[in-house]
């Protein structure tokens, strides 16, 4: 390839400059006609400048990406015809990917290969290839410390010259059973392919040769350091520790350690190291017991077990915790790898950080995680802003090339799971070895905080812990305050997002997946939907998803992004609320003018909350009572769901109605917490909540008598409450108005009285009901006044069968056959009445 072709490396990953550089070496150490120009973050504004002024290269990078990178890919094919696009996706956050079907040389085989020709004649599909990389040997840090023979020199060192000194029986004379001094020493010096006859200066002088490799290696320079090195460095491990810990991982490393350890043991069952074992291997058995008995670091940080405080016996048996020895051994990961974590962590990152990275508090948070301050930092405030807060926290670790542990202590310990002392110690080992900062995010919900306070007070307690790094708690500091370490924790608290923030989150996350958006509908959007970065991100990706499901040729548009955030916003609310399409428009409903005029008023109070409440400021006035909340009531069939269909259709948005039978439970408790799932996912959500026949449920509080009365007024006062915290609207249909306790009264911002039609209205809703059927010659408009002067019915009536009586009555005084009118009079009736049935229901 011409040295002037030129590649750009775009890297987009938590550690984004290691990656890049570490590729850019492999590749460069493979081909070094291959010029590559590292650029990270990804940003595509400077992606376009840098192709711009190199021309048009044949082969474009890009490695890892965010969610959006498939959109990026394509608008970037589609600016310039001749460039080929490869994009690497790392399958994990290291540089170390075990991928077998393409490595570094695969990769460099790929870029040769592309076509000198123009490119742009082919297809789309054709100029993008996604492909996998493995960058193993990029890294010193992550290779694993056995692969050089450090480890093993110095355990196969040591045990030669333990077995040579003790006097251990040669006896081998049940093969399987015994094993001869000889026999281990010969398999000790097999595995490196050494002598097994040696002389016993020369194996004084391999042990201290082995010594000295491993001391050297525990003092290697920063560039060089190996995981062990970093164990012992960073949990501070003397030598001997580091010796202990050594012995006990050699049976993991290798089954001849264990044949050994059962000749040491004087039993070829016990194939594990002991503390007997271990204190006579490593120098005079009663110095090294006193010094191991407790075992110091290596309980405290749990990498022995068991990890008791109390002394320990002899003939106990000394185990690598199975994460540290996964870590050391096969470099997986610490803390997800952990069987003990199972049920506390999060799994994957926090979604949307890319959408406040440029925040103030993004800003701040950043600073205080680079100035590595220890203590607890508490991100705290409102339900809203503690959603935002994780997004928040992703945004800031990225800007200082952090990684999260992501923590979520559960209401209750899962079988089999680590308990809340038990997880400290894992997380701040964790936190320790690989450089991470704990994000712990209490269980929601209502859930007990005991677990999360006791996590936080093993943390406090963890050795160390004063010149530790930050922890993060996003919660409200309240409920966790006794257990803070006092004076070493700082709260940081916002307040609910803003309108415009939700207007620009919403903007950009639309950019980021090409979907259409102007800036009068993501205020649109946002006044209808309160939802947090990552909500919105995932929204952006869906309405995508769901544009391509209609035509794969079709942009994404504002109904499609309304559709997938109303979506992600109520995942448990058709649980317990049935959807209603509204299929009415405001100008189909027939009411008295003051009772129109008041529909009119919700919905325009509806459709400018977001200007009044947030741009305005009387929001900060009005705590509770930000939402709509309307009664309905008259006599059955006078329109009252109708009218609810016709508002969220006026708004744009959809119609719940509950489901009594799902929300009510006879179980005590569990009422409310239904209905506390529907009001919040409807609030969410921004759709219009239905509570039909709403007496059944806002019915008035009585004197208690017994535990139902008192259960029964506990329910309404719930409601009382959560109706008036409400921030969407809410409707409620009663005909027994009477029925509904007094002080719903207060908290409904209108009370719209539907009465029965009078002859007009009754003539209008004919004129409606008969609209397209087909009619005889003699339906005409006296026939229709006729009947809605002579039938006082409401729209939700069933007029069929006294239409087609009146009908045939006046057939026969004109001296016609009734049969002949009846007929289609009661085909034109029937369709009337489901039309009517419908509308009134």
């Amino acid at each position: 390839m011409p040295p002037s072709e030129t590649f750009i490396l775009v890297v987009h990953a938590r550690s984004a400059r290691l990656d890049g550089e570490a590729l850019v070496k492999a590749i460069r150490s493979r081909a070094r006609d291959l010029h590559l120009t590292v650029q990270a973050p990804y940003d595509p504004e400077a992606i376009r400048k840098a192709l711009t002024e190199t021309g048009a290269p044949r082969a474009f990078l890009l490695i890892a990406g965010p969610a959006d990178i498939d959109a990026q890919i394509r608008a970037l094919a589609e600016a310039h015809p001749g460039v080929c696009l490869v994009a690497v996706e790392p399958r994990a956050d290291r540089i170390r990917l075990e991928v077998p079907q393409l490595g570094l040389d695969g990769l460099v085989s790929l870029l040769r290969s592309m076509p000198a020709t123009s490119l742009g004649g082919k297809g789309m599909a054709e100029r993008i290839a996604h492909v996998a990389i493995a960058l193993a040997e990029g890294n010193q840090e992550n290779q694993a410390d056995t692969r050089d023979g450090i480890i093993t020199d110095w355990l196969d060192a040591t045990l030669r010259l333990h077995i040579a000194r003790s006097r251990v029986a040669d006896d081998e004379k049940l093969p399987g059973l015994t094993l001869s001094a000889a026999t281990a020493d010969r398999l000790l010096a097999q595995r490196r392919g050494r002598s097994a006859e040696i002389a016993p200066d020369l194996l004084l002088d391999m042990h201290a040769q082995a010594e000295a490799r491993l001391t050297k290696s525990l003092d290697a320079e920063e560039e060089e350091v190996t995981r062990l090195t970093r164990l012992a460095r960073r949990i501070r491990l003397d030598s001997i520790e580091v010796k202990a810990l050594l012995l006990c991982l050699a049976p993991e490393l290798d089954p001849t350690y264990q044949r050994v350890y059962g000749l040491l043991n004087d039993d070829l069952s016990r194939r594990s190291a002991t503390l007997g074992l271990v204190a006579s291997v490593l120098g005079e058995p009663a110095t090294m017991r006193h010094r191991l008995a407790t075992l110091g670091g290596l309980a405290r940080w749990r990498l022995v077990e068991p990890h008791h405080d109390a002394a320990l016996a002899a003939d106990h048996t000394l185990r690598v915790d199975a994460a540290i020895a996964a870590w050391l051994i096969e470099d997986r990961p610490l803390a997800a790898a952990d069987p003990r974590f199972s049920g506390w962590l999060h799994a994957g990152s926090w979604g949307g950080s890319e959408l406040v990275d440029g925040w103030p508090e993004t800003e701040r948070l950043a600073g205080l995680l680079g100035d590595a301050a220890p203590g607890f930092i508490v991100l705290g405030g409102s339900t809203p802003a503690a959603d935002e807060w994780c997004a928040i926290a992703e945004a800031a670790a990225q800007r200082q090339d952090r990684e999260l542990l992501r923590v979520v202590p559960p209401s209750s310990t899962p079988s089999g799971s680590a308990d809340p002392s038990e997880a400290a110690a894992r997380i701040a080992r964790a936190a320790r070895l690989l450089d991470l900062v704990p994000a712990i995010v209490p269980d929601g919900h209502g859930a007990d905080p005991g677990t999360a306070i006791a996590l936080l007070e093993g943390l406090a307690r963890q050795p160390g812990f004063a010149e530790s790094g930050p922890v993060l708690l996003l919660a409200d500091p309240g409920p966790f305050a006794a257990a803070l370490a006092p004076g070493r924790y700082i709260v940081l608290a916002r307040a609910p997002t803003a309108m415009p923030a939700r207007v620009d989150m919403l903007r950009n996350a639309a950019s980021r997946h090409g979907v259409g958006l102007a800036k009068a509908g993501a205020e649109r959007l946002a006044a209808v939907f309160p939802l947090a970065s990552a909500a919105i991100s995932n929204a952006a990706e869906l309405a995508t998803a769901l544009a391509a499901a209609e035509d794969a040729n079709t942009r994404a548009e504002e109904p499609h992004l309304a559709r997938a955030l109303r979506s992600i916003a109520m995942p448990r609310l058709p649980q317990f609320a049935r959807p209603i399409e509204p299929a009415f428009s405001l100008k189909q409903i027939k009411l008295p003018e003051e009772q129109s005029a008041q529909l009119r008023e919700i919905v325009e109070q509806c459709r400018h909350a977001g200007t009044v409440l947030d741009r305005w400021g009387f929001g900060a006035q009005l705590p509770y009572g930000r939402g709509v909340a309307a009664l309905f009531s008259g006599p059955s069939g006078t329109g009252k769901t109708m009218a609810a269909q016709a508002i969220a259709r006026a708004l744009g948005t959809e119609l719940f109605q509950v489901d009594l039978a799902r929300v009510v439970s006879k179980y005590i408790g569990e009422t409310e917490k239904n209905l506390d799932v529907v009001f919040d996912e409807a609030e969410r959500a921004g759709v219009v909540l239905l509570c039909d026949e709403a007496d059944a449920l806002f019915g008035k509080r009585g004197e208690v008598r017994d535990a139902h009365d008192r259960y029964a007024n506990l329910e309404t006062a719930y409601l009382l409450q959560r109706l008036e915290a409400f921030a969407g609207l809410a409707v409620l249909t009663s005909n027994l108005r009477q029925n509904i306790d007094s002080a719903f009264l207060r908290r409904l911002r209108f009370v719209v009285e539907f009465p029965r039609p009078d002859a007009a209205a009754r003539e209008y809703i004919w004129h409606q009901c008969l609209h397209g059927a087909p009619r005889s010659d003699d339906v005409n408009e006296l026939a229709i006044r006729v009947l809605a002067r002579r039938l006082e019915l409401t729209g939700g009536e069933h007029p069929t069968d006294h239409a087609a009586g009146s009908l045939r009555r006046r057939g026969r005084r004109q001296g016609r056959q009734g049969c002949d009118h009846a007929g289609p009079s009661r085909r034109g009736g029937a369709s009337g009445t489901r039309e009517t049935r419908h509308a009134g229901r």
